[in-house]
């Protein structure tokens, strides 16, 4: 995080002798936006088109106006790069949800997003609580390494919601001074690789805002706990959920974790798989956000296995109805 630091800080003390450029509609060429031309002033709207493909060079620094974004339907390859509020200069004075977000993908669109050691921040659309994140990863595949995504207004990443499950893979990452660090909006594939940073949020935890999973879905491990938003069903017909080892899942009052098909949480020797309420500030702290006005409650529903349901015992599928109540 030093060093991202350090390289925001070089590259905001040169923009005033640097040229700019100004951007918004449709990137319907293969492009490249380079450090010569740097900063790139989103002014409105900007979308790639669905093949085309967007190189974004080190250094270069991407300024969007208020209530603008760019839309992903293609390819977007960033490194060492700066996304941020046009405030975001010597003397501006930078907001969280200054602008909206980067999408990657829609419903119709499965698209890629890649960036390597870039800094995102000051997104997440200007309404809150609403369904916007600096970074959505609506449809295809997100992978990000060494970046720091930080002082949105909703969430740092929001993922899912597209025609297919989406992929999202983090190494090294920090997020930070947003409202939820991860958010799954759908079901998404999750990967988490080395050591992410999640805290320092209003919410450090990982929000699952969704009430039923169709299809085969994993909660990779991370220290901070998954907070669901309501019920929620894994359905039948091959639908899978996998709670990883030494994870913590948490659910407000009256929710339960209702399986049809199949759930597999087996801890490794000497770890545990907590299901709890979102008021045991016990377990990964206070997710909840209200301090001490909340304590410990029976009121969740707990996991409740109907006659479809499969749970697994030593990595063996066992039949069986269960109603679990904590």
């Amino acid at each position: 995080m030093k060093l991202l630091a350090t390289l925001c800080a070089l590259i905001v003390i040169a923009l005033p002798i640097q040229a700019q450029t100004t951007v918004s509609g449709t990137i319907n060429q293969d492009s490249t936006w380079t450090l010569a031309a740097s900063p790139y002033i989103v002014t409105g709207n900007l979308t790639i088109a669905a093949t085309k493909i967007l190189k974004v060079d080190s250094g270069v620094v991407v300024l969007f106006a208020d209530n603008t974004g760019l839309i992903v339907y293609g390819t977007v390859n960033a490194r060492h790069a700066l996304f941020t509020s046009r405030k975001d200069t010597i003397g501006g004075t930078p907001a969280k949800g200054n602008w909206n977000q980067i999408q990657i993908g829609d419903g119709s669109n499965p698209s890629t997003g890649t960036f390597d050691t870039c800094v995102v921040r000051y997104g997440g659309s200007t309404t809150f609580p609403s369904d916007a994140a600096n970074i959505f990863a609506y449809s295809g595949t997100l992978t990000m390494r060494a970046c720091d995504i930080s002082f949105s207004k909703n969430s740092g990443i929001m993922m899912g919601g597209g025609s297919g499950p989406q992929t999202v893979t983090l190494t090294g990452c920090s997020i930070f001074s947003c409202d939820w660090p991860i958010r799954y909006r759908y079901t998404a594939y999750l990967f988490l690789n080395g050591v992410n940073t999640l805290t320092g949020n209003a919410h450090n935890a990982i929000y699952v805002n969704q009430d039923e999973l169709w299809g085969p879905m994993t909660l990779p491990k991370t220290a901070v706990p998954y907070v669901f938003s309501s019920n929620f069903t894994v359905r039948q017909w091959g639908s899978v959920l996998q709670v990883s080892s030494g994870n913590t899942l948490k659910f407000p009052s009256w929710a339960a974790l209702n399986i049809e098909g199949t759930l597999v949480a087996e801890a490794l020797p000497g770890e545990e798989i907590l299901f709890t309420s979102a008021t045991d500030d016990n377990a990964g702290g206070d997710t909840n956000g209200d301090a001490t006005a909340t304590t410990p409650s029976s009121g969740w529903g707990g996991v409740i296995f109907q006659n479809t349901s499969v749970d697994y015992e030593h990595g063996k599928p066992h039949d069986r109805q269960l109603q679990l109540q904590q």
